[in-house]
Parts: structure tokens; sequence; C-alpha cells
């Protein structure tokens, strides 16, 4: 059996995003218009790659925390009040800054 070929495309993540963006349900204009302001812990997984673009398409300001991919999980990724401190203490101190402007 021969090894078969590999190719790199780099458009799927844009294609990606073009569909939710394309579908009847995403109110594109109505979360723009909301500015929203999110502060996404991804605890240095690889999932930024997919969800920080598509947010950042749909107008939405965001802030990374633990967005190293380096295959060591920040803290257990179940959003129990105990992985999620981190992520609070950030909103808290982000929502002063955004407050501020």
């Amino acid at each position: 059996m021969k090894p078969g070929k590999h190719r790199q495309d780099n458009s799927y993540i844009q294609k990606h995003i073009a569909q939710i963006l394309a579908h009847p349900l995403v109110d594109i204009k109505g979360v723009r218009d909301k500015g929203f302001k999110i502060v996404v812990d991804t605890i240095n997984s690889q999932e930024h790659w997919r969800f920080l673009p598509c947010l950042e398409a749909l107008g939405c300001q965001c802030i990374l925390v633990n967005g190293e991919i380096n295959g060591l999980f920040a803290h257990n990724p179940e959003p129990l009040k105990e992985h999620l401190d981190q992520l609070s203490a950030e909103v808290k101190c982000k929502k002063q800054i955004w407050a501020s402007r």
C-alpha cells in the first residue's frame, strides 16, 4: 500500500466561520450592535484558533486567558467554581478597565 498525500489548507477556519455567520439563526448585526466584550479562557489548548476568530468576526472584543498552546492545561476544563477563579478575576479586572474608557 502506498502512503497518501498530505496538504495543508489554512482556509478551513475561515470557511467554518463563514458558514456560521451565514446561518439564518445568527444575528450578526444584533451581536455587533451589542458590542460584547468577552474574556475567553482556552486553558492553553488549541481552541482559540477556532473560537476567537469567530467571536471577532461577530464584532466582539476578546481578551484571551491561558492562550499558550503548549499541551499543559492551565486547569481542568470543567466549568466548576474552583476552575473559574482566574477567569472571574480577569473579567472583574477588565470590566473596571472597560468601564473607565
